[in-house]
């Protein structure tokens, strides 16, 4: 029995993953019909880096985040959470308060 599923797939030679006859792009490298199933501008589908030894955390930081890199200290992301629990506490006392009041 000749397994017919094999015969709709080629496989990509750009990485040699097997594809779709009928896929736009390979599922894994990005590489397409349009740009003759090659990698030609050095960025892939995992946004611009071809393995995870290739990944570069500060890198994908200073591309997100801007050129300076920088997240927020411990210190401002906890006093940012205190203040909106402190706000969703007060919008619930609120009510209460404004009707004993009255």
């Amino acid at each position: 029995m000749v397994d017919s599923s094999h015969s709709q797939t080629f496989d990509c030679p750009h990485c040699g993953e097997e594809v779709s006859l009928d896929a736009r792009r390979c599922h894994v490298c990005g590489a397409s019909d349009e740009s003759g199933w090659e990698e030609t501008d050095g960025h892939d589908a995992l946004g611009g880096y071809g393995s995870d030894d290739e990944f570069d955390y500060d890198d994908f930081i200073a591309r997100e985040f801007g050129t300076d890199g920088k997240r927020p200290r411990a210190e401002t992301r906890d006093l940012q959470f205190r203040l909106v629990i402190l706000a969703v506490v007060i919008s619930l006392l609120l009510p209460l308060i404004l009707a004993y009041l009255w």
